[in-house]
């Protein structure tokens, strides 16, 4: 019986020292969030997510993936940053339809994108938030 009590403790503060050691060791996400909302007629091929001083289109988030009229997807993961945003949607027998923005993610933001069509055979917009 004694030997039991004498690694009681032990076994105390084993139970209570690990989940303490979890909490400082996990770091909250400061990354933000983009939902795109694809309400045009068309499907959306491409969406680059570009820091504002590259002067190249990097970062294409779909990955091969398309966003068909109707749908939207969310892309997280984003670092807090200015960016340009540029979509690329598909239309049969024509050129290819671009919108591009600006926007600055801040910390833990969570952005929708909604994209329309213009009425003329192009594509326009808006950012909530």
């Amino acid at each position: 019986m004694r030997q039991v009590f004498r690694f009681l403790p032990v076994v105390i503060l084993v139970a209570v020292a690990v989940p303490m050691l979890g909490q400082q060791a996990c770091t909250p996400s400061t990354s933000a969030t983009l939902t795109v909302h694809n309400d045009t007629s068309l499907p959306l091929v491409q969406l680059f997510v570009s820091p504002v001083e590259d002067t190249e289109w990097t970062g294409e988030r779909l990955g091969g993936n398309t966003v068909e009229s109707g749908a939207s997807r969310m892309i997280e993961g984003i670092d807090p940053h200015d960016y340009d945003l540029m979509a690329v949607f598909s239309a049969t027998g024509a050129a290819p339809s671009v919108v591009e923005w600006e926007v600055a993610f801040e910390e833990n933001a969570h952005i929708d994108w909604y994209l329309m069509d213009d009425g003329s055979g192009g594509v326009t917009g808006y950012l909530e938030m």
